[in-house]
């Protein structure tokens, strides 16, 4: 009989954690966001909850490697577990527990910010992935060329043959 009241026990925490976690739904978001050294960038992270009290909802920003960017709760910054590369050049929206915009911004980018970074949001249960990003970070007044290159190489290249002809 003790066995079943446990079974029932366990039974009930495991449907308990599972509601728990999946309160949280998120706009999951696994973009690249491309910037320039010295700017400041902006990491985006939506979630929503039904019915979790913000006071319990955490946010981790980690890289690839599992550094901590930032993280804290509705009422502080956890800044001894961040990373010293990012410490004083991270912030979130002092709201983002009521409005679910846990968009991560940093400032002074360097290119050694170029990498992964996810965004976890949690409550006393296991965290929630909303959102996987890929930063890269070009040196300061690097010029990127988009489109096909071959377009450029005819439109500079078919005068010059015309000259020659």
């Amino acid at each position: 009989m003790a066995s079943l009241y446990l079974s029932a026990a366990l039974g009930l925490l495991l449907v308990a954690g599972c509601s728990l976690a999946e309160s949280i739904k998120c706009e999951m978001n696994r973009n690249r966001v491309m910037a320039r050294s010295g700017d400041t960038t902006s990491l985006p992270c939506h979630f929503s909850t039904s019915g979790q009290s913000e006071q319990l909802l955490k946010v981790a920003w980690q890289t690839k490697v599992g550094l901590v960017v930032h993280a804290e709760n509705s009422t502080m910054v956890w800044t001894e577990s961040q990373d010293e590369a990012f410490k004083s050049r991270t912030s979130m929206f002092p709201s983002w527990h009521r409005t679910g915009n846990a968009t991560l911004q940093i400032t002074q980018v360097r290119p050694s910010d170029s990498g992964s970074y996810t965004c976890y949001i949690r409550t006393d249960q296991r965290p929630t992935i909303c959102a996987q990003l890929d930063l890269t970070v070009n040196a300061a007044g690097a010029v990127r060329c988009c489109g096909d290159l071959s377009a450029w190489i005819m439109t500079l290249l078919l005068p010059l043959a015309k000259l020659l002809t």
